[in-house]
């Protein structure tokens, strides 16, 4: 994931925090060895670094480590159109995936929650190196206020137990189905 600690996009800290806490919880739950790379983009001087600020499942330091690398101010300042731009999301993507360690790639956000249902997936091992694997993106406010200050796995339970959301990603599925037949 690629970010900065500048509350860039709104609500940045939170979101980020979420995913991880959610994402090592389930991936040390399910014994997937894995490991999260943060790109630290143009980090503002005036905030603390993103190592300092993430946050996890408590006991999931060992199994599922994150790595932060940080692409200071000069790297962005050296790209044409730098100052619109405070960061550089796919090339900060690219940093990432260049520098990744992993047989495999889950390219994610710091506002996607993985699902259950993807964790089961990749526990299962069948990943195909000959094949691009895509999930559903599904759109949901987990910074409403019933949702605040959960812990990691109330979090999960109550953002995949609502109906609403699980009505939105059938008909997600469906309409892709639809559009890409060779892709089920």
């Amino acid at each position: 994931v690629q970010c900065r600690n500048d509350d860039y996009g709104g609500g940045m800290l939170l979101r980020l925090n979420r995913m991880l806490a959610t994402a090592t919880l389930m991936l040390h739950g399910a014994g997937i060895p894995s490991e999260i790379l943060i790109v630290e983009w143009n980090p503002p001087i005036d905030k603390a670094g993103i190592a300092e600020v993430i946050e996890r499942a408590p006991g999931t330091d060992d199994t599922v480590p994150i790595r932060v690398i940080r692409v200071p101010t000069e790297v962005h300042m050296s790209l044409p159109h730098h100052k619109a731009h405070p960061i550089f999301e796919h090339i900060a993507e690219n940093v990432a995936f260049r520098r990744a360690r992993g047989r495999f790639l889950l390219k994610t956000n710091i506002d996607n929650i993985l699902s259950p249902d993807t964790v089961l997936f990749l526990k299962l091992g069948r990943l195909r190196e000959d094949a691009v694997y895509r999930a559903t993106y599904v759109e949901y406010d987990v910074a409403q206020p019933d949702s605040e200050g959960m812990e990691p796995s109330a979090l999960i339970e109550w953002l995949f137990a609502r109906p609403d959301l699980l009505h939105d990603v059938n008909l997600q599925l469906a309409e892709q189905r639809g559009q890409y037949p060779e892709d089920t």
